[in-house]
């Protein structure tokens, strides 16, 4: 408690036999082809404490003017003799606090280290004097711990973390009740520690403050400054913030990357490991443990009644940062059996089979599928629109309506990207067929939720569905996979010159696509080799045309979304046979049985396996 994760650039190490110190950087050299280019030194839990103006020193972890004494350098140098006498106070104070923790905790490595102080700090000046110049740099920037050669730092000893804990505790002597616990205790006027500022999205400064009640206008209205308004006791203060830390710095607690605009936070009250597997794996899904979830869905848990599982909660939290403040963007607080329910749901919903063997993706692709796909600096750039992570995990988790503008934004992206999926660039082609994996099953989710709720779209191709819609996104694949048969590597593909035009209005297209489907028909019935997969396409041309009856004219945004639907599923479906009748032939097995839903027959074994 009052310990929060940063960065420890040196450790500061007194021999135990002499006199004598050794400054230890924690910075390692990087393969680079800038010299000197060095990585953030390691993580550490130090003391944390909430500090502004004449800010006091934290216990055996600070930086270069509490633990050395050293000033900063002043920009006039008539003020240099004033940053002198802070270094001394700063320092003075740091070593009358090992003093005030050596005499609580009688610890003999704080009274090894007050001896090197009081004895003026010797062979400081060549430790410093032999410091390289960009270590000499970041020592004036980066926090320094202190310890006893051989023995752990001071501040991760189990006697310092009691102290520590108790001081932060202590409070302004003022007594109340406190809002968070209701009891009656000792109260701060303001936090004890503060939040890392490095943990929060957008954050420009070290430290970054929960509560802000230090001017009239952080107050709205209420009386007094600081926390008198909304009294805190010290414990609660301390453990609010340090909870926050540790849940902010941890890689299974927290949603979103350091560089995200926003970020969230998750923890449980009550539950097991499994409830907080399930909240994990919804941001990051792995195929096998979401089967093994959804199979045990329907087993009832054993020696819990239903009140039980009431009382256990979900919470998340989504922030970010504005200069020196917390800003909160979203909250969830719902009940863990409802959370596990809207994952269930989640998963059924955004589930697309794709050949890969898994049909999830992760929260944040699917966000990133809405925005749009940059080339930048000769590198592609998937930036999600602003909010979208957030609202997926509510949508995922809470069950939170879908945003109506999702819907448009999927359609919009598809359509723009579709030509991508058969790109001579195997990155670009890769990353394009993730994105609109992605977006078809979000596509699905939001259909299934809206639309089509009473007859669900699947997980793959459905051959039963007669939506026109559907049929005519299912027909316009199978002309695609026409085309690429029939002129192999043809310059300008269908799906790059009729794509945006066939989604918005399917009628205003029928009549090229067929004419083209026709004469591609033709030029494969001139090869023998062709005739069999000709009259397979034929076949399927004239289902699909005889279901669908007439083309629809200009869709809405939702019957657009089911046109991608139909020919993504008709386009996996045909890779998904085509590839299984090439591992037959390489297996030396008979081929599968043809498929009347698919383009891929015995005569075409390899055709459509890298589309």
């Amino acid at each position: 408690m009052g310990y929060a994760k940063k960065s420890v650039g040196f450790h500061l190490e007194i021999s135990p036999v002499r006199l004598t110190a050794t400054l230890a950087s924690r910075h390692s050299e990087v393969a680079s082809r800038t010299p000197g280019k060095r990585e953030s030194p390691p993580n550490d839990w130090v003391p944390n404490l909430t500090r502004a103006n004449n800010p006091p020193p934290l216990l055996a972890c600070d930086n270069a003017p509490f633990v050395l004494g050293l000033p900063k350098v002043a920009k006039d140098p008539n003020r240099q003799s004033a940053e002198n006498s802070k270094a001394e106070a700063k320092n003075a104070a740091f070593v009358q606090l090992l003093r005030d923790y050596a005499e609580a905790s009688e610890d003999p490595d704080a009274s090894r280290i007050i001896e090197w102080y009081e004895a003026a700090m010797p062979g400081l000046s060549e430790i410093l004097k032999n410091l390289p110049t960009v270590l000499r740099k970041r020592l004036d920037q980066d926090l320094i711990s202190v310890g006893v050669r051989g023995r752990p730092p001071l501040h991760r000893k189990s006697a310092a973390h009691a102290y520590w804990a108790n001081r932060v505790l202590g409070g302004n002597g003022a007594v109340g009740t406190c809002l968070v616990c209701g009891e009656t205790r000792r109260l701060v006027d303001t936090l004890p520690q503060s939040i890392v500022g490095r943990l929060v999205p957008a954050a420009t400064t070290s430290n970054v403050a929960l509560l802000s009640g230090n001017f009239p206008a952080a107050q709205r209205g209420a009386s007094g400054k600081g926390l008198k308004s909304a009294p805190i006791c010290a414990e609660c203060g301390l453990t609010v913030v340090d909870a926050f830390n540790r849940l902010a710095a941890s890689e299974s607690h927290r949603w979103g990357r350091y560089d995200d605009d926003r970020a969230t936070i998750w923890w449980l009250r009550g539950g097991d490991h499994s409830d907080e597997e399930v909240a994990a794996q919804v941001a990051q899904p792995e195929p096998q443990w979401v089967s093994q979830f959804l199979n045990a869905v329907e087993q009832p848990a054993r020696g819990t009644t239903a009140r039980d599982i009431r009382a256990d909660r979900f919470y998340a939290l989504t922030f970010s940062g504005n200069v020196a403040r917390l800003v909160i963007r979203g909250w969830v607080d719902l009940p863990l059996i409802d959370m596990r329910d809207n994952a269930v749901r989640w998963f059924q919903d955004v589930a697309i089979e794709d050949g890969t063997g898994n049909p999830y993706s992760a929260i944040g692709t699917l966000a990133a599928c809405l925005g749009t796909m940059v080339r930048r600096e000769g590198r592609w750039s998937e930036p999600a629109p602003d909010g979208a992570r957030e609202q997926l995990l509510r949508i995922a988790l809470a069950a939170a309506p879908v945003p109506r503008n999702f819907l448009p934004l999927a359609v919009a992206r598809a359509k723009a990207e579709a030509a991508r999926l058969g790109s001579d660039d195997g990155l670009t082609a890769a990353i394009a067929r993730r994105r609109m994996h992605a977006r078809i099953g979000l596509i699905k989710l939001i259909l299934n939720r809206t639309t089509y709720q009473e007859v669900p779209l699947t997980t793959q191709l459905d051959p039963d569905r007669k939506d026109k819609p559907y049929l005519s996104g299912r027909l316009f694949a199978v002309r695609a996979a026409l085309q690429r048969r029939a002129v192999p590597g043809v310059n300008a593909a269908i799906t790059d010159r009729y794509f945006e035009r066939a989604v918005s209005n399917p009628a205003s297209m029928e009549k090229t696509l067929a004419t083209l489907a026709n004469q591609h028909l033709a030029a494969l019935r001139r090869n023998e080799s062709g005739r069999g997969t000709a009259m397979v396409i034929e076949r399927l041309i004239t289902q699909l045309e005889s279901d669908m009856q007439d083309a629809p004219g200009r869709q809405s945004p939702e019957d657009e979304a089911a046109w991608i639907c139909g020919y993504f599923q008709q386009r996996q479906h045909d890779f998904l046979k085509a590839k299984e009748f090439y591992d037959a032939k390489k297996a030396g097995q008979p081929a599968p049985a043809g498929d009347p839903s698919s383009t891929s027959d015995t005569d075409t074994v390899m055709e459509g396996i890298d589309e």
